[in-house]
């Protein structure tokens, strides 16, 4: 079976990737880098996806789809729908397989009516949280074994580590299904025995909620939510 692996961030060429790692006789993989260079998403600051980033996402599936394929490995939201939305309008039955798949806020309306005729192609949702597991079925209207947990892989990045180490820190980056809640309380139990500080990066709907479990817990000296940073590695090295 071949599988065409689409994603922003392989170049002309290919890349090292999963597949690379994968030696079965019935498996052969081909990497479609996109039709031009997309940027780093890390610095992407709106939450939504720009209309001339749909039709370059759009163009991306066209592609994948015209390279004769026995299935479909697609790499975040908006390039998967485009691909499960090509494959409903072209009548094709190869499976699709969603990875990194973030949607971030659940807002009924067009947006969720669109997402839902095309998820109705895809056969597996690979998501970032078990968290997310239900409340992305519900709102895609697929059954829950199609929305899988797995937990994000990461390369090792090349940091030049400087600890902080008279005012150690934890570091949480990110906003969309996070729990954060949770984190928050374990600092303040973690407090009773070692004075360490939580740094939270990234914009999210539930600042305010935050906020008010920092303040019950009189956290405001040790935890900080630092909202958008273009440059997390300074933080990252610190930690």
């Amino acid at each position: 079976m071949k599988w065409t692996i689409l994603a922003d961030f392989f170049e002309v060429g290919g890349g090292t990737w999963l597949d690379d790692f994968i030696d079965h006789d019935a498996l052969a993989f081909q990497k479609v880098p996109p039709p031009q260079a997309a940027g780093s998403w890390h610095v992407k600051r709106g939450a939504r996806t720009e209309a001339r980033e749909w039709i370059r996402h759009w163009r991306h599936a066209k592609m994948g789809h015209q390279s004769g394929t026995d299935g479909f490995i697609s790499c975040f939201p908006p390039r998967s729908m485009c691909v499960a939305a090509q494959k409903r309008l072209r009548r094709v039955k190869a499976p699709i397989v969603a990875l990194n798949f973030n949607l971030g806020p659940l807002m009924p309306g067009p947006r969720q009516r669109a997402a839902r005729f095309a998820a109705q192609a895809i056969q597996r949702f690979l998501v970032h949280s078990p968290l997310e597991v239900a409340p992305y079925a519900d709102y895609l209207g697929v059954p829950e074994e199609r929305v899988v947990f797995v937990p994000l892989q990461r390369r090792t990045f090349p940091i030049a580590r400087n600890e902080d180490t008279e005012r150690p820190y934890i570091l949480s980056m990110g906003s969309a299904h996070r729990d954060y809640p949770t984190l928050i309380k374990a600092i303040a139990i973690l407090r009773n025995e070692v004075d360490v500080r939580l740094l939270i990066l990234g914009e999210g709907g539930c600042r305010s909620e935050l906020m008010s479990l920092i303040n019950e817990l009189e956290l405001n000296e040790s935890v900080k939510l630092l909202g958008f940073q273009s440059n997390p590695y300074a933080y990252m090295k610190r930690a």
